[in-house]
């Protein structure tokens, strides 16, 4: 849309006289059914001093257009026209301010925002614009600063009467999770993002930009930005807030209803979090005592960062950079005391960054301090939350081996093998050396174990720690390889990898598994008529395919309750993963699906098992070995949905019934009571060669061939 059909598009509602100053302050504000913000936004404003206000409305239809009729300081002008294709209503502003401001200071602000700067509580607007002309600058930034109410955001609706700020009055301390300089068109401005939304939300492919240029000097070479978050003009050195009020109880609706407009196309993706997220929580709080502060006004936000001077983050990069290299630098020395005390020092001087928190972690796990290092990894979480990197490290960093290892280990040595066994070699080379702690080179015989599979998937960074390829990779791991006597795995897929690359004896095993004493009850679930369906996994799996699993006129009248869960350990991981699958796939599920789901926030392995007894696991996996949830399933003999793969066919056989092609297919095979009988006794019997003693048989015979003199 060009200029001249922006302003061909619009209305005009009002009829009263143009007579403002040039020298005043107007607002300009587009909106769509935001009646219930509007008294309040105009009554803020106004104590500012804001002398007119020209309103654009974009088709609304719930009393918005004759509230603004009413008012006497409100010049109101409609259109249907997209707002998407005006630049996100910029083209309009333009087009109003050329005829009717063209020289005026200019407050930009959405429905759902009040301008917050400093001393406003006394200070007029008029005043302040005064200021920044005087020291020749053109416009303000302002930080948008997300604000909540205490309890679930569905229990919250504006009140359409009072400031909002009575309710939602909580904002959090990390208000902001990323600071990049040298941002904007111009590449001049401090770019903010992150904020509660990216805690609640994520963003790991996309992110919540919260710089705004809310106060603008009006002229001929004035070019407004969609959104309003960057400017060409003259900037002040000091920053204004914006408040936002966007979480409350009417966000999943603007949610679905912005992606059925389709005039969100820049953030599809996040209105699709939105949406998500809030459908599977409908009791969704931002609220949390260990992030939120109760707002007090434009003194608490100066102390805090957010409005007043802006600090240059390149000069902190560089302040950061020093201190790090100096604690290397102790580290080589062996003083790592000193090492710590100057990578706390490089903490403090970036609030918002993770680089020191967690070369601190490494140092603190290598010295054997647990407690240390978790808390630095909460920090870099609370810092860059949603983060795959961080979250990756941070699991495998408390990651226990598996529950086999002592076992073997005895009974090797009772059988007289003096070899080291490494029960997880990605563990051992390929995430330690991730996580910044140099892993072990191996010069004594030893023998490893690998359950990671072949494929990379390199664009989820904790499923590529879990690849062959990562530690076959790790420079420890080349180093240790000329002592290794064996190396053992669980299909022949993932053995053929290994054998084309190495000469040392490769073995394949069965994983070893404890049958259940509280299996899956088929007679119990037959009986069941409202049958379940259970999405556990997480390492290479799709975790949004229970999501998308549509179940509607499946199973004629029988209900099916779909659930999504994981461990909690692992529900942060998992939640990150999600969504960059999501992501990626750029797939939208619908709002029916996912009502359809419960998704359980985080979970013990005994109510996971429990779950198991009486329902059907669906397991979307990506690649296989010896994939934890399939090897759950043949624990309790729970039939499980799964994709034909190499693994999952050498575990349960070519002509296992429930291989799924499609999730269509899935949901026709849960309805199929022989093809889920016919499952559980599949694996019975297969469960059967996974017994511990026949493990341990397997491995002490390859190891007395294969290893000893």
């Amino acid at each position: 849309m060009i200029a001249s059909e922006a302003a061909g598009s619009l209305r005009r509602l009002d009829d009263r006289p143009l007579d403002h100053s040039p020298d005043s302050v107007v607002a300009c504000v587009v909106l769509r059914n935001e009646f219930d913000r509007l008294r309040p936004l105009l009554d803020h404003h106004r104590r500012l001093g804001i002398d007119r206000f020209f309103m654009v409305d974009n088709d609304s239809d719930d009393g918005s257009v004759e509230f603004l009729r009413e008012q006497p300081d409100v010049h109101l002008w409609s259109t249907t026209d997209s707002f998407r294709r005006a630049n996100y209503g910029a083209l309009w502003f333009e087009a109003i301010l050329r005829d009717h401001a063209p020289t005026n200071w200019v407050v930009i602000v959405d429905a759902d925002e009040l301008l917050w700067y400093e001393s406003c509580e006394t200070r007029m607007i008029a005043d302040l614009c005064a200021e920044l002309e005087s020291s020749n600058f053109r416009a303000m930034s302002g930080a948008l600063l997300d604000m909540y109410p205490e309890g679930p955001l569905a229990d919250h609706r504006p009140s359409g009467d009072r400031s909002p700020l009575l309710s939602a009055k909580w904002f959090d301390r990390r208000w902001c999770h990323g600071v990049v300089g040298r941002s904007g068109p111009n590449h001049e401005q401090v770019g903010l993002f992150g904020g509660v939304r990216r805690r609640l939300f994520g963003g790991d492919g996309w992110d919540y930009c919260l710089s705004k240029v809310p106060l603008v000097k009006f002229g001929p070479d004035v070019v407004l930005v969609g959104g309003q978050h960057w400017t060409h003009l003259p900037l002040s050195t000091d920053r204004a807030a914006v408040l936002h009020f966007k979480l409350d109880a009417r966000l999943v609706d603007l949610a679905w209803e912005e992606l059925d407009r389709g005039q969100r196309e820049t953030h599809v993706q996040e209105y699709h979090a939105y949406a998500e997220k809030l459908a599977l929580h409908p009791a969704l709080a931002a609220f949390d005592p260990d992030e939120s502060l109760e707002f007090a006004g434009s003194s608490q936000l100066r102390e805090l960062g957010i409005l007043g001077p802006i600090a240059d983050p390149e000069e902190a990069r560089r302040h950061i950079s020093a201190l790090m290299t100096q604690a290397e630098i102790r580290v080589s020395q062996g003083e790592i005391a000193r090492a710590k005390a100057l990578l706390e020092r490089a903490v403090e001087v970036g609030p918002t960054a993770v680089g020191p928190l967690l070369r601190l972690a490494a140092l603190h796990r290598s010295a054997g301090e647990s407690t240390a290092a978790a808390s630095a990894f909460s920090i870099a979480n609370a810092r860059k939350p949603d983060d795959l990197e961080i979250l990756s490290i941070q699991f495998e960093s408390v990651r226990s081996h598996p529950s086999w290892a002592d076992r073997l280990r005895h009974h090797l040595r009772s059988n007289g093998h003096g070899v080291t066994v490494v029960a997880d070699l990605g563990a051992e080379f390929s995430v330690t050396e991730i996580s910044g702690i140099t892993p072990p080179h191996l010069d004594s015989p030893w023998i490893g174990f690998t359950n990671a599979v072949v494929d990379q998937m390199t664009s989820i960074t904790p499923f590529a720690h879990r690849s062959l390829q990562a530690f076959w990779d790790a420079p420890a791991f080349q180093a240790s390889l000329p002592h290794c006597r064996a190396l053992f795995t669980f299909t022949e897929y993932a053995a053929n990898w290994l054998r084309q690359r190495t000469d040392v004896p490769v073995l394949v095993v069965p994983h070893p598994i404890d049958s259940t004493s509280t299996g899956f009850d088929l007679e119990r679930f037959l009986r069941t008529y409202h049958r379940t369906v259970v999405q556990p996994g997480l390492w290479f799996t799709d975790l949004n395919a229970i999501l998308d699993l549509r179940l509607v006129d499946r199973c004629g009248s029988r209900g099916v309750q779909k659930i999504r869960c994981v461990p909690k350990q692992l529900l942060p991981l998992a939640n990150a993963i999600a969504r960059v699958q999501r992501h990626s796939t750029r797939d939208r599920v619908s709002l029916e699906a996912l009502c359809d789901t419960t998704e359980l926030g985080g979970v013990t392995d005994g109510e996971i098992a429990r779950m198991a007894q009486n329902s059907v696991v669906l397991a979307s996996l990506i690649d296989a070995n010896a994939d934890p949830t399939m090897l759950g399933c043949l624990a309790s003999a729970t039939p499980m949905l799964v994709p034909k793969l190499p693994g999952t066919v050498e575990h349960l056989g070519d002509d296992y019934p429930l291989f799924i092609e499609s999730l269509d297919h899935a949901a026709e095979l849960l309805c199929d009571e022989p093809a889920i009988a016919a499952a559980h006794a599949r694996m019975i019997d297969a469960r059967g060669s996974h017994r511990v003693a026949r493990f341990l048989e397997a491995v002490d015979t390859a190891v007395a061939g294969a290893v000893s003199p």
